[in-house]
């Protein structure tokens, strides 16, 4: 049962391992795609380059096999006027083995340029498939361009709103305080005026500075008086 739950949780792992895993990127994709077709084309031409130059080297071939005919014709023709119509034997024998030859050789060229022919049409599908793979390319890389900046700026706004939701909580914050210390300084001043309490600098509705009552302290501030008066008077 243990082996079991273990194994659960490895397939579990590695199945939420590959749900999370980041998406590869549908730029390369594209563009490993345009890679591929741009080879498969460069192979196409290649081939069509080699069928070319096979059936130029026959036409050269079949062109010297052809230009033997009438000179092995004419070959036979003076054995005959010599008497030596072995030798003209031998030399028709030669040309009709010529003549198959070149008819061979014919018939190679003209398959190649079959061959050709049917290679040039692939080459030019090809390439229309390309061009059309190209724009698609742009078009769905213009989009996903597009699409990442949109999740970038959404992202960005999403920060922003965090920010501003904070801002705003704390603003309330202090709102809240502001009126909560505006409405105790609004208590206390109704609470002053109807008597309940003091104002600063008073005690039981009298002023803490009373004028000096006391004698002594009248006298004191007398002779003082005094003392300046005198230091005036003799200067």
């Amino acid at each position: 049962m243990t082996s079991i739950l273990r194994r659960v949780r490895l397939l579990l792992k590695t199945w939420l391992g590959a749900l999370f895993a980041p998406a590869e990127d549908p730029r390369q994709v594209l563009e490993d795609s345009s890679h591929q077709h741009r080879a498969l084309l460069a192979r196409v031409e290649q081939a069509q380059q080699n069928i070319a130059s096979s059936r130029s080297e026959l036409e050269d071939k079949t062109s010297q096999v052809r230009e033997r005919l009438p000179q092995l014709e004419e070959r036979a023709r003076q054995a005959l006027t010599s008497g030596r119509e072995d030798l003209a034997r031998l030399a028709l024998q030669l040309r009709q083995v010529a003549s198959e030859e070149v008819q061979t050789l014919e018939g190679q060229v003209r398959e190649l340029e079959h061959e050709e022919q049917a290679i040039v049409l692939v080459k030019e599908r090809l390439e229309s498939e390309i061009g059309a793979f190209e724009v698609r390319q742009h078009m769905l890389r213009a989009r996903y361009d597009t699409a990442e900046a949109q999740v970038r700026v959404r992202e960005a706004m999403t920060g922003v709103s965090d920010d501003l939701t904070g801002l705003g909580a704390a603003l309330e914050l202090t709102e809240q305080r502001t009126e909560s210390m505006q409405a105790q300084a609004s208590a206390i001043d109704e609470l002053i005026q109807l008597g309940v309490l003091d104002m600063p600098g008073e005690i039981d509705g009298e002023p803490l500075m009373q004028p000096l009552r006391d004698d002594e302290s009248t006298v004191a501030v007398e002779e003082r008086l005094a003392a300046l008066k005198s230091e005036v008077g003799g200067v």
